[in-house]
């Protein structure tokens, strides 16, 4: 009897199955000749290489001992990269196999119910994707059939999703959808449509789930947000950042991912007044102590650098300082009365000013009938040597304060961040900074623009890069 129970019971712990560890994922490709293949991964608008296998007939297998992040991971095919893509969720033991000729159409995977399915969506939308574009070559005769197609695939959609809603493809389904706006209400303004769409933009994405950050969906909804809904201000894209900043806070390495990669890409931003949503991100999530990542002496370099561009930025008060003129008359921009004040920041040993300097004071004697003046602060040198490059780039002209302070006793360079020279920045009667950073052309733009001056102009609003004075 014992011996019949022990039998028994050595049965069923044969037959249970051991928790599978780390992934395998067995691949064949027909027709593929390369003797190496690479498995990466999706992490922002970005791809990374996660594991590189060998290849002897088309057969490789990705293997390793601990598992995968989920998300889309891409089977990478040399020397030319073409790729297909897989999900990697909880089945990570898998087999697959395709050939050359149509990796998507032939595909067949054995061991994974979501890749299945979602090489089952990619086929069918493929097909449906044919015929639509054969329906709206027939323009308006093909029209009632193109929307019947629509609402086909839609419903098909949702069918797939409320049949499967554990799985990462239809989490992604529902981040790539678009909110569905209804009529609007009567009395309603002609913008209604957009708010709606804006306002309810992220309502099926989930910030949580940080499988999204692995594929191009999350990334995309944010950016699209930022560039297409957003009014390009650094107030509004501010506004922008801190509702995704605050969305992705439900996931520490979303929180992360999103803080990290806006802060860089607005660090090196060419646009200007756009440094201003770097300090912001600087203020708002580094120096309140939220980038739990970042160590002490990163934090304190970054707000260093948003201190030194916090007084400086488009939009804010310039600050006043005193210096001394060619009559030794103290100036201070404060204390120019001028509709607009062109504040120039020069030294007559950088070569780049011996260029700009001329071409300013050129520029700005066309604007000798308007209520324009220019402050040019020498910053370097000894005082014969400016007086004498003053008369001869033109600074002596009327309407010019021309200025400087070579001991910089005044701190206008720490005020302005003067790193480098020439600069030029341009305000208005109450000493509010409307440009900055930029060349001389672009100061006439801004000024045709400012005075109603009808002219041909070039709406850049990139910064002239830093340039190292000499």
């Amino acid at each position: 009897m014992y011996r019949i129970a022990f039998f028994l019971i050595a049965s069923l712990l044969w037959h249970v199955s051991p928790a599978q560890k780390g992934y395998d994922i067995q691949v064949e490709i027909d027709g593929f000749e390369a003797k190496e293949a690479y498995l990466a991964y999706y992490l922002g608008d970005k791809q990374y290489i996660k594991d590189t296998t060998a290849v002897e007939d088309g057969r490789f297998t990705f293997k390793g001992d601990e598992p995968l992040e989920g998300g889309i991971y891409l089977v990478v095919m040399p020397p030319d990269n073409r790729y297909f893509e897989i999900i990697v969720n909880t089945d990570q033991h898998f087999s697959l196999r395709t050939d050359t000729a149509d990796l998507v159409a032939h595909m067949k995977i054995k061991g994974s119910e979501e890749n299945s399915v979602f090489y089952d969506d990619l086929i069918f939308l493929a097909e449906k994707r044919r015929e639509s574009q054969q329906l709206q070559a027939q323009g308006e005769a093909g029209k009632a059939a193109l929307a019947a197609l629509n609402e086909e695939v839609k419903t098909y959609r949702k069918s797939f999703m409320d049949r499967y809603p554990d799985f990462l493809y239809t989490k992604i389904l529902r981040t790539m959808e678009d909110p569905e706006v209804p009529e609007a209400p009567p009395g309603a303004d002609s913008l209604f449509a957009f708010h709606y769409y804006r306002d309810h933009y992220f309502d099926q994405v989930d910030f949580a789930d940080d499988r999204l950050l692995r594929t191009p969906v999350l990334y995309n909804k944010v950016n699209t947000y930022l560039e297409r809904l957003t009014y390009r201000h650094p107030d509004s894209i501010n506004l922008a950042l801190d509702l995704i900043i605050s969305k992705a806070e439900a996931n520490e390495e979303v929180f992360q991912f999103f803080v990290v990669h806006y802060l860089n890409k607005y660090a090196n931003s060419k646009i200007m007044g756009f440094d201003g949503i770097y300090v912001h991100l600087v203020e708002q999530y580094y120096m309140s102590g939220k980038a739990w990542w970042a160590d002490s002496a990163t934090v304190a370099k970054m707000a260093e650098r948003a201190l030194a561009l916090s007084p400086t930025l488009v939009g804010r008060q310039a600050p006043d300082f005193r210096v001394t003129d060619v009559n030794g008359q103290p100036q201070s921009p404060h204390g120019i009365a001028a509709e607009y004040l062109i504040l120039y920041f020069w030294d007559y040993d950088c070569g780049h000013c011996k260029k700009i300097t001329p071409a300013l004071t050129e520029a700005f004697l066309q604007y000798a009938d308007y209520p324009v003046k220019l402050m040019a602060v020498s910053i370097n040198g000894d005082e014969a040597t400016w007086r004498e490059r003053s008369k001869e780039y033109g600074l002596d002209a009327p309407h010019i304060v021309n200025c400087q302070d070579h001991t910089r006793r005044s701190g206008f360079d720490k005020m302005y961040d003067i790193r480098s020279t020439p600069r030029i920045l341009l305000l208005d009667k109450q000493k509010t900074i409307l440009a900055k950073q930029i060349s001389v052309d672009q100061l006439e733009d801004i000024l045709n623009r400012e005075l109603g001056i009808e002219t041909e102009t070039d709406d850049s609003t990139e910064v002239v890069p830093e340039q190292d004075g000499k």
